[in-house]
């Protein structure tokens, strides 16, 4: 159910993504929509690497060949291995005690380690986890979009910004 619920919201991300870059003011609609909010000020080099990241999300969170291992032993909400395609959910994805997020938190889960398999490394992300710690690294130019929680949270943010002109 989660899975499902990730691979979709990527797909709509993908849409929302694609049709921003379509758009002839894709700079004035990305700084208007979660994309600012996520990745920071426009640029071209951005919207690429962040289009091309959510194709690969997309792709690798619906592939057969993806293996998605529960451990309960594991002290985290997952880890990714990309080389073998592997997503291990851990004992705080089971039980994240977040209140009314937990569901929320559960499918950025996906995302965010899908992000992982697609490249998205950031060597602190330690101190990066969270909504308000990944939203900082958008004062930095490049570097929210090597960072995992950016991606697991736009992602759930999309279907919360809805732009008729954007999405039309």
């Amino acid at each position: 159910m989660y899975l499902a619920a990730a691979v979709r919201l990527s797909e709509i991300a993908n849409h929302r993504l694609d049709k921003l870059h379509a758009s002839a003011s894709r700079k004035a609609l990305w700084s208007v929509g979660p994309e600012d909010y996520w990745f920071g000020d426009f640029s071209e080099i951005k919207i690429d690497k962040v289009r091309r990241t959510f194709r690969g999300i997309t792709r690798h969170l619906s592939s057969p060949r993806l293996k998605v291992i529960c451990d309960a032993d594991r002290p985290s909400y997952g880890a990714a291995h990309p080389a073998i395609g592997k997503i291990i959910l851990g004992r705080l994805w089971y039980a994240p005690n977040l209140g009314r997020d937990d569901a929320a938190e559960r499918v950025q889960t996906f995302v965010h380690e899908a992000s992982h398999i697609c490249g998205s490394v950031s060597a602190d992300e330690k101190n990066t986890y969270g909504r308000q710690a990944a939203h900082e690294l958008t004062r930095w130019r490049m570097r929210a979009t090597r960072n995992a929680d950016n991606y697991g949270y736009y992602a759930l943010d999309v279907l919360e910004c809805p732009s008729p002109r954007l999405l039309a």
